[in-house]
């Protein structure tokens, strides 16, 4: 019988680049996965979900300067655009007004008004619509109007005040037209020290005020009684200038029936500047005067 011979198996040739290219690989292999794993997860969030908190904060606003309030936000990447409130009174109460927009920037530019400004922001895709962002708000301060000279003619009554100019941005040269007076009468034997104002508007720099001091003469018994003069009185005039330069006169034109100024005086966002006063005494020989 022939003798069968077997050749010894083959030991495995160990080579490190093989070692390391099989290394190499599988970490490549493994790199692979998650990459695709992180693409299946992050990429339809960032696309399709679009209720990622954000977070809105107003750009630092120079108080004697600006004249627009620009509100900034974070950044949402499946939103298409974003919802903006904002308004002037506290959000919370139910007579507050907000106002709302649109805009496909991380910006918003609110036009300067005096008083507390809130603001909100979300993201919207379509018809979806995130969660607002938390109410941010910031207080302005009223750009300061002068004080207006006031004087008074007694020969009619005329109280008349000069000029006040008001700031539009950056400029200073405009003439306030809307105007606020207040106008109180005493006695002089009257030792209250309250005084009743009454409170008008005017478009001028003037004002008569023969007319309400004989009428108030008459309710108020200034005239004569049995021929004798019940003593003088004192007229109080204060007048203050509103500053409506935060939008152009022309912005209130499409107010039916109203003027631009006369819209100006009816805003409730009106800045009023600084009083300018006056008093004056009527005496028995003045009031003999207004009264023919």
């Amino acid at each position: 019988m022939r003798k069968k011979y077997f050749l010894p198996a083959s030991k495995p040739i160990k080579n490190k680049k093989t070692k390391n290219a099989f290394a190499w690989r599988r970490l490549v292999i493994a790199l692979s996965i998650l990459l695709i794993v992180c693409v299946a997860v992050v990429v339809p969030v960032c696309v399709v979900y679009i209720d990622i908190p954000v977070r809105a904060e107003f750009v630092d606003f120079d108080q004697e300067k600006d004249y627009w309030l620009v509100a900034s936000w974070n950044s949402v990447a499946a939103a298409q655009s974003y919802d903006v409130e904002y308004c002037f009174d506290d959000p919370v109460l139910t007579t507050t007004v907000i106002t709302t927009g649109k805009t496909k920037n991380k910006k918003f530019y609110i036009e300067r008004r005096a008083g507390v400004v809130y603001f909100r922001v979300r993201a919207v895709k379509g018809e979806r619509k995130g969660k607002f962002s938390d109410w941010i708000k910031k207080e302005i301060d009223a750009w300061t109007l002068s004080q207006p000279e006031v004087t008074v003619n007694l020969s009619d009554m005329q109280v008349s005040w000069t000029p006040v100019t008001y700031r539009y941005q950056y400029d200073y040269s405009k003439v306030v037209s809307a105007y606020v007076y207040r106008y109180a009468w005493k006695s002089a034997d009257d030792e209250s020290e309250t005084l009743v104002w009454h409170d008008d508007k005017s478009l001028a720099t003037s004002v008569s005020l023969r007319a309400s001091l004989l009428t108030l003469g008459e309710y108020w018994d200034y005239q004569f009684s049995d021929g004798e003069w019940p003593g003088d009185i004192t007229l109080y005039f204060r007048v203050a200038a509103v500053n409506h330069g935060f939008s152009t006169l022309g912005g209130f034109s499409d107010h039916v029936n109203e003027t631009p100024e006369e819209m100006a005086l009816n805003r409730i966002y009106n800045e009023v500047g600084q009083y300018g006063e006056v008093s004056v005494t009527i005496t028995k020989e003045i009031f003999d005067a207004l009264s023919k």
